[in-house]
């Protein structure tokens, strides 16, 4: 957030980077299809009609384009088995890669592939793309490896993720049902 003088008050707006589209229309878009996802199979398919409309909006949108990438690699992962959609997903990733090659969303996404049936449960890789999402973003991945810890038995490695993750994100619902 920066703060604006308004005249004689100041206001607080929130800053606008590199990630998020001055593209109001594509940006409420992306926030009501983001929102969407997960929440029931009717509503993975609208979340992808309304990042698809964002994209549409601004071409040029590499978080709107990580976000379908991720909503087609959970539609495969648990609502359909569909390696078409995880093609679909990985195509959408390079896009926002190749526009925000900084982007740490997609490596979220990108571990969610790996460690999936679509890669053999690879634990190496995600770990890897974890690993690289952090790297751009200390703040995100811990509610991933909470997952992926949790998966492989490493309690310790569990719980410390956990703590980071809640630090991070103390209303984390994700979390907290782990």
């Amino acid at each position: 957030y920066s703060l604006r003088s308004a005249g004689t008050r100041s206001v607080v707006a929130p800053l606008i980077t590199h990630r998020h589209r001055t593209n109001i229309e594509a940006y409420d878009f992306f926030v009501r299809g983001r929102e969407l996802v997960m929440h029931s199979p009717r509503g993975n398919s609208l979340a992808r009609k309304l990042l698809a409309k964002a994209i549409e909006l601004d071409p040029e949108y590499a978080l709107a384009h990580a976000q379908l990438g991720y909503t087609y690699t959970k539609i495969a992962v648990f609502q359909e088995d569909n390696p078409s959609l995880v093609e679909e997903a990985r195509q959408k990733l390079g896009i926002a890669e190749k526009i925000d090659p900084e982007l740490p969303e997609v490596h979220l996404a990108r571990y969610f592939i790996a460690f999936s049936q679509y890669e053999g449960w690879s634990f190496e890789k995600a770990m890897r793309e974890l690993r690289l999402a952090q790297q751009l973003d200390p703040n995100v991945g811990h509610a991933e490896l909470v997952d992926l810890y949790a998966h492989v038995g490493l309690e310790e490695h569990t719980a410390r993720e956990f703590d980071r993750a809640l630090k991070v994100d103390p209303n984390n619902e994700e979390v907290r049902s782990e």
